[in-house]
């Protein structure tokens, strides 16, 4: 029954942005149902190109709204034409050209011979590549055309205030699910999202590991980082109340405690880290002495969490079996996965890689010998868990390092917003757990205004 209440109030917020787009007064709150909704992918709807889940079915009602409002008003001609692009944004279209640059380079190493894809993998390489881009199709567009609008109406720090608060608070019912999925009172959830490799299957989640309102505990984690993120710079621009900042927080740490993520326990220990060395300037005597202090509690701390059991499994026991291969099957595959990975880089793409989105075509071959326990059947190839390594393979070293070196100094400039490198920071970090793209959350960014920079791609 409770189950029954999250999906029929993210219904009610996928068709909200027919309403509040109408009004001037109402059109801010359009990015509460858009952040909100990113965070239940676990069911699909439909498939026409792009999977369509709660949050693409929020984007299409949001640009129906939109078409309609402008309509009213007379102004959807003025809103395309005046489109910004933000500086930070670049990033998105690196990527794009570079992909379609390793697109054309293994079409034509295809044809010299130089590669040879699987045959029994579907569709045609280049068709995998352009398909696996479609995020990049159907999200820019609707984004640009969203915040241009909202731009029209309200001032840039208006929009940044409203964006923080509602990532914030998207992440309370990722968080309460998860707990109401550990008590064990039943939890239906629809899995077939055909974009995780899902068949139709109704899980209640008797006894069986959180994972939210998506398809892996990880993958949870992930989306929820980016609500803590966004909680913690709203208590830090002093957006939201101590008592609430506090009781949030300790919401969504308990309910990745609860999802036995070992990516969430390491991204969320090395955030608090981060936090912590940026208010304690160890330079300062004062600031060394309180570090002193406060470092045992912290110790402390992890002591306690590390004996606790959640479930069948010790917290400690089972994140330290992350840095051990065959610690178990799970763990075993993501190692040779990720190994594979490095032997295709350095077999295939050493200068220019094997097209973006295709090491599936080859991986196989690369597979080391203890994945020999693992059986892949023709057309099916293993998983990513790693998204640096397979871009190094499919872009080829030149391209990966010339988009990382941009990206850098695109976003670690004096005057990019912080939560905006804070962003793309632990983008990078979940990376080297699996491929982050497959998601809303990571494009949420462009639709973040930082009131200090001037707009034009061109300055």
């Amino acid at each position: 029954m409770i189950s029954y209440l999250f999906y029929l109030f993210y219904f009610i917020l996928a068709l909200s942005p027919l309403y509040l787009l109408m009004s001037k007064k109402t059109a801010i709150n359009i990015l509460y149902p858009l952040l909100f909704s990113a965070q239940f992918n676990v069911t699909q709807f439909l498939k026409i190109g792009i999977t369509i889940s709660f949050f693409e079915l929020t984007l299409i009602t949001s640009l129906i709204g939109l078409i309609l409002s402008s309509y009213k008003n007379g102004n959807i001609t003025e809103i395309i034409s005046s489109i910004k692009i933000k500086k930070h944004d670049k990033i998105w279209f690196y990527f794009l050209i570079l992909s379609f640059l390793s697109i054309i380079i293994s079409c034509l190493r295809v044809f010299l011979e130089n590669l040879n894809p699987d045959p029994k993998m579907s569709p045609v390489f280049f068709l995998r590549s352009l398909m696996s881009l479609n995020k990049f199709f159907f999200y820019l567009p609707i984004f640009y055309l969203i915040i241009n609008f909202l731009s029209a109406y309200y001032e840039n720090e208006i929009i940044n205030k409203t964006y923080l608060k509602s990532m914030a608070f998207a992440g309370i019912l990722p968080a309460l699910s998860v707990i109401i999925q550990y008590s064990g009172i039943g939890f239906i959830l629809l899995h077939n999202n055909s974009s995780y490799s899902e068949s139709f299957r109704m899980e209640d989640y008797l006894g069986a590991r959180p994972v939210g309102l998506t398809n892996e505990a990880s993958f949870f984690v992930y989306q929820l980082f980016f609500c803590t993120l966004a909680l913690y710079y709203s208590n830090l621009r002093c957006l939201i109340k101590n008592k609430h900042y506090y009781f949030l927080l300790f919401l969504f740490i308990l309910a990745v405690i609860l999802s036995l993520s070992r990516t969430g326990l390491l991204v969320y220990s090395l955030f608090f880290m981060l936090v912590w060395f940026r208010k304690t300037k160890l330079l300062s005597f004062k600031s060394f002495v309180r570090a002193i202090i406060i470092l045992p509690l912290i110790i402390g701390f992890i002591a306690i969490l590390a004996r606790l059991n959640v479930g069948n499994l010790n917290i400690g026991s089972h994140f330290l079996s992350a840095f051990n291969y065959s610690s178990d099957l799970s763990t075993l595959e993501r190692y040779g996965s990720s190994e594979a990975l490095f032997n295709l880089f350095k077999s295939k793409g050493l200068l220019f890689g094997v097209g973006i989105y295709n090491y599936q075509y080859y991986i196989k071959d690369f597979l080391p010998a203890y994945m020999s326990i693992f059986h892949y059947e023709p057309g099916i190839a293993p998983a990513s868990f790693n998204f640096i390594i397979q871009l190094f393979a499919e872009l080829g070293f030149i391209m990966t390092v010339f988009f990382f070196v941009k990206s850098y100094f695109t976003i670690y400039k004096p005057y990019i917003d912080s939560f905006i490198k804070d962003w793309f920071l632990f983008l990078i970090i979940f990376s080297f757990s699996f491929q982050i793209l497959n998601f809303a959350v990571p494009f949420l960014i462009i639709l973040y205004l930082p009131a200090n920079e001037k707009y034009s791609i061109y300055n």
